[in-house]
């Protein structure tokens, strides 16, 4: 992944520098250039890789050794749909050059002898070595699919079968799978739809070089158990771990000691300013609130722990380096 990033950093520098840093000049001064054009393609796959790849990893922290972020929120916010249309000329030619491949190999295996169907093998074994290596090759992209209706889709599809051409006791496989789901989905109440949208709600954490050397462990555990519980709905909990981890990177990170997690606030906020926006002392009484007045059923709304997602990953994007 490290040489996805640098790929995207570099041709984004370079579109940037093109078009004087004006997405929108983009709609007309590529028309004109097949070398514009091909950067915007290149540089849409790059992003769209690094997209997905932070989307199906299993956990939402990445180590980084430069900074990309930026650039990243960047060309979102202001230059995909930009590059994208502008991409689209040199996506057309790509793949068909690619079909053009294809056909003109198909066409040599046929003359050496050989028959389509070892063609068509070939291929495959391609696809399939393909799949073996690259984590972003997976069909499902949680990014454009949804997860819930491909599952009722794929039952559905299994119950047609079974009522065609199965026999024996395969079709109360299908039926038993039917009550597995329903079970999922009504008794244990798990909405895949929901939590496949809360998991890409939650901010990806990238942890810079000299945290993770000085000792990333803590950070990951407690990150993870905060997004775990966010993305399958317990907020409360999620709120609970986000309280522990702000306290935990205060104190150590940025070494911070007082004997309470107020005070240490009102310190932290006097050596560094620019943590004043991240509102700390107000998710601090959020989960006091939480955790010592739990048999109020106490509510806590999504946007309140994505909030306090977000001020974790400031936190941890802001550690100062240690003098050494």
């Amino acid at each position: 992944m490290e040489e996805n990033i640098a790929m995207f950093l570099y041709r984004f520098s370079r579109l940037k520098k093109e078009i004087n840093y004006s997405p929108s000049t983009l709609s007309w001064v590529s028309k004109e250039r097949e070398d514009l054009q091909d950067l915007c393609f290149e540089l849409e796959e790059s992003y769209k890789s690094i997209a997905k790849f932070l989307t199906i990893k299993n956990d939402k922290h990445t180590f980084i050794i430069v900074p990309f972020e930026q650039d990243f929120n960047e060309y979102k916010l202001n230059y995909e749909s930009f590059v994208s249309k502008a991409g689209e000329p040199a996506k057309v030619r790509y793949y068909k050059a690619f079909e053009e491949l294809l056909h003109k190999e198909e066409e040599n295996w046929l003359k050496s002898g050989k028959t389509k169907e070892e063609y068509y093998e070939y291929i495959q074994s391609l696809i399939d070595g393909i799949k073996s290596t690259e984590i972003t090759f997976d069909p499902f992209n949680p990014l454009e699919d949804d997860p819930q209706s491909l599952i009722e889709e794929a039952l559905d599809w299994g119950s047609l079968i079974k009522d065609t051409v199965m026999e024996g006791d395969e079709p109360e496989q299908y039926e038993k799978a039917w009550g597995a789901w329903r079970f999922f989905k009504n008794i244990i109440n798990l909405n895949f739809s929901n939590i496949n949208k809360r998991w890409l709600a939650a901010p990806e954490l990238f942890i810079r070089t000299h945290v993770a050397q000085s000792d990333e462990t803590p950070i990951v555990q407690l990150y993870r158990e905060a997004v775990r519980a966010y993305t399958f709905g317990c907020n409360i909990a999620s709120i609970a771990m986000c309280r522990a981890l702000m306290e935990y990177i205060l104190v150590y990170h940025y070494n911070v000691q007082a004997k309470d997690l107020e005070k240490i606030i009102v310190l932290a906020e006097e050596r560094f300013p620019n943590l004043k926006k991240l509102r700390m002392q107000e998710k601090r009484k959020i989960s006091n609130k939480v955790l010592h007045n739990y048999e109020s059923g106490t509510d806590i709304e999504e946007r309140a722990v994505i909030d306090y997602l977000r001020a974790i990953k400031m936190l941890v994007r802001d550690v100062p380096k240690k003098n050494t």
